[in-house]
């Protein structure tokens, strides 16, 4: 039987700040991608908001906060991540 009282290792302010970098240098999704997969956040809304981010990447679009945030909004996730705000 699993052990319900695992957390996996985390830390939600490394998170913030790999989502943050985006916004400072969008090619830095290109560098990334290879590497870090929405899966690897422990976050729910870090996981939707860097898939959002790799979303807007394969289309050929820029990533920046207005393209985020329209993204997030289309997805109907923009309110659940905590909304611009944020």
């Amino acid at each position: 039987m699993p052990d319900e009282t695992f957390v996996p290792p985390n830390n939600l302010a490394a998170e913030e700040a790999v989502l943050g970098s985006l916004l400072i240098d969008p090619s830095a999704v290109d560098e990334i991608a290879t590497v870090l997969k929405p899966a690897d956040f422990y976050r729910e809304r870090s996981n939707w908001i860097y898939d959002a981010a790799l979303a807007l990447r394969a289309r050929r679009e820029p990533v920046d906060f207005l393209t985020l945030l329209s993204e997030l909004e289309h997805r109907n996730q923009l309110q659940e991540v905590g909304g611009a705000a944020f």
